[in-house]
């Protein structure tokens, strides 16, 4: 498990800064979004606590993601931990007659890990994602099943294996190649696939860095049957010298199997011109 100080680490190179401190609590709030997270104190001996991170119970309705990122433990059933120290998040009656702050406690087995949380805990899961989460949570699947779907759902699990093994852990379009900045992101998206079949896929991935995976997914670019790239025109010329777009960017061969689905997202999703 990662060392308190480790947490601390990657915590701060998330924009997170600490703005309290007792014995018992560490308290952090992100510069950009306001969000506060708290860390438990260390044991007598120095080390970190079991479940040494602590989130709003707000956060209670991602645990089931938060479940499916490799390496991410918290207690099954969910169970709260309890702390009056903790100022900034909600206040119950737990076991005496005054209310006590609550949230969810977290271990990392690693940096990856907890890279992947901090992702999903400041909003790199989106509504749809959480529905369609849910939606899976429906099916008459096993528990297994289930789970494979939720990891390939937030771009985790085989499915990013797949990818990152196929690309070889580099964006093909920019070079980057810090793994934590790259996205397994769907070419034909979830909710418009017909079968999980096609939903586990993964010649319907593609490895992009994240600012890539932004513009493909909301159809600001797109690939022709060669792999070359294809700028909509609704994206500005401004925005285009920003992201250092290049007519020569190409993925690499294109398998028949993939080309099918990025026919698709060129037909249905690749912005047009505004009229």
């Amino acid at each position: 498990m990662l060392t308190l100080t480790e947490i601390q680490s990657i915590l701060k190179a998330h924009s997170f800064e600490k703005t309290h401190e007792t014995k018992k609590t560490l308290e952090y709030e992100h510069s950009h979004t306001g969000l506060t997270l708290y860390l438990k104190g260390p044991n007598k001996d120095g080390k970190a606590q079991r479940e040494t991170l602590v989130v709003d119970p707000e956060m209670q309705s991602r645990v089931g993601i938060f479940r499916t990122i490799s390496g991410v433990h918290t207690t099954v059933p969910t169970r709260y931990y309890h702390l009056s120290n903790m100022n900034r998040f909600p206040s119950r009656l737990h076991t005496g007659k005054k209310t006590t702050h609550y949230g969810l406690a977290f271990d990392f087995e690693d940096s990856k890990a907890l890279n992947s949380f901090i992702g999903v805990l400041l909003g790199g899961i989106t509504t749809s994602i959480i529905d369609d989460i849910e939606s899976i949570e429906k099916q008459s699947a096993s528990e297994t099943e289930k789970l494979v779907l939720k990891k390939a759902r937030i771009g985790q699990g085989k499915f990013r294996d797949d990818l990152i093994e196929e690309f070889e852990g580099k964006c093909p379009l920019t070079g980057v190649t810090e793994i934590g900045l790259l996205r397994a992101s769907h070419i034909k998206p979830w909710s418009q696939c017909t079968n999980n079949a096609d939903r586990l896929d993964k010649n319907n991935g593609l490895l992009l860095a994240a600012n890539m995976d932004a513009l493909f997914d909301q159809g600001y670019i797109s690939f022709d049957h060669d792999g070359h790239i294809i700028i909509s025109s609704a994206l500005s010329a401004h925005s285009v010298a920003a992201f250092g777009l290049k007519p020569e960017f190409q993925l690499r061969t294109i398998p028949d199997s993939r080309s099918n689905f990025l026919a698709y997202h060129r037909e249905n999703l690749l912005l047009k011109s505004p009229t």
